[in-house]
């Protein structure tokens, strides 16, 4: 069978994304600068966008906007100046774009807060994250991402991903945001990770940080969980929203379960006052 104008024009971008990924794999410099490109295209900017963002202190750098429009026109004038400012803005681990890998236990783009096991942690991250907040707690957002509505009521073998969502600024109207990653491939039929999980839920809560149920497919879990993908990807492929902080109310969950023991845990995991909003 011949193929058609068509089906070559069609073909070519294939080929010339495919010889992109192999030069990519030998130049390291290369590959840094297009992870720099797919960090804003992922909270939703533009590459022609990215110029309107930079500082002043970087725009006097004179960074021509076409450098923006590839990783090959980028990766001459990519610096530590500009990639340590790329990293403040999106809550990036500075190592992840460096491609030197992320902490030993979450290997993603998004700096991590280990919170596990740790309520006085916990305490400290959430505490530090209002500090940054110039308005009102509910300006910062826990997100909770899990494959079913009911993922603390009915817990399963599937990974939960529990993140913090903060103002970054803003472009035109667009609200920008910045993420914490707090879990590190907790699953919920494993006790100790359920109870992280809810602790850090009726932590937020007692201060006042609005809580987000976000459900999205396993394979997008899995994704989150491996460091493969963006919260904000992930946030945009939501197939709907549950209320995490209903397993701490009786009237929100109704008789149907028991979660007595579950509440008592978590009493015990967060002990007296320690853990109290600062």
């Amino acid at each position: 069978m011949s193929l058609g104008l068509a089906d070559i024009r069609g073909f070519i971008p294939l080929v010339l994304k495919f010889i992109l990924y192999l030069r990519s794999r030998f130049d390291p410099a290369l590959r840094q600068a297009a992870r720099f490109l797919k960090a804003f295209e992922a909270h939703g900017i533009a590459r022609m966008q990215i110029g309107r963002l930079l500082p002043v202190t970087l725009r006097s750098k004179s960074i021509p906007l076409a450098s923006f429009s590839s990783a090959d026109a980028l990766k001459p004038v990519l610096t530590a100046e500009l990639l340590d400012w790329t990293a403040d803005l999106w809550g990036l681990q500075r190592t992840w774009l460096d491609l030197a890998g992320g902490s030993d236990s979450y290997q993603g783009p998004h700096r991590h807060c280990h919170v596990y096991k740790d309520p006085e942690a916990m305490a400290v991250c959430l505490d530090e994250a209002l500090m940054r907040i110039p308005v009102s707690p509910l300006d910062l957002r826990m997100l909770v991402f899990a494959t079913t509505k009911e993922a603390f009521l009915q817990p399963t073998s599937d990974p939960i991903v529990i993140a913090l969502e903060e103002p970054a600024g803003e472009l035109d109207d667009q609200l920008l945001h910045r993420y914490t990653m707090l879990s590190e491939g907790w699953q919920l039929d494993h006790t100790p990770c359920l109870i992280n999980a809810v602790s850090l839920c009726r932590m937020a809560t007692e201060r006042k940080i609005n809580i987000r149920g976000v459900v999205v497919s396993h394979r997008e879990l899995k994704r989150l969980v491996l460091g493969r993908s963006f919260i904000p990807e992930a946030r945009r492929k939501c197939r709907g929203i549950w209320y995490p902080e209903d397993v701490l109310d009786d009237r929100r969950t109704g008789r149907s379960h028991d979660l007595t023991q579950l509440r008592n845990e978590v009493n015990s995991f967060l002990g007296t006052d320690r853990c109290a909003k600062r």
